[in-house]
């Protein structure tokens, strides 16, 4: 089995940037979240469709983000953000699981469900 390369100048047309943004500082990471944000949209077709979204492995991400031109769910588009940002040289890119809290009370409990990053 190959090792799995990230295609960063893929992601780079896929998000619209002409050039990868360096150095690798607050300037970039706003740059990069924000081309990102604008290009792949927040998508759950697979679960309305009754698929299950199973496989969030960096090929499999890259291959339906990028080359495929899908959106993605939150573990799908932050797996490809860390991607980018690693290759783009930020050192310590983090997953965070996190709860959604968004109109729950303060006593209620919720699952993680949720993926976020510490950059």
């Amino acid at each position: 089995m190959t090792e799995f390369q990230f295609d960063l100048d893929a992601y780079l047309r896929r998000v619209g940037l002409a050039s990868a943004p360096s150095p690798p500082d607050l300037a970039a990471l706003t740059a990069v979240m924000a081309a990102q944000s604008r290009a792949i949209a927040f998508e759950n077709l697979d679960v309305v469709l009754g698929r299950v979204p199973r496989d969030i492995a960096p090929a499999a991400v890259a291959a339906k983000l990028v080359a495929g031109g899908r959106g993605g769910y939150c573990f799908e588009q932050n797996t490809l953000l860390k991607l980018a940002l690693e290759a783009l040289g930020f050192a310590d890119v983090r997953f965070m699981l996190c709860r959604v809290r968004f109109g729950k009370a303060p006593e209620q409990d919720t699952p993680y469900t949720h993926l976020a990053l510490r950059v």
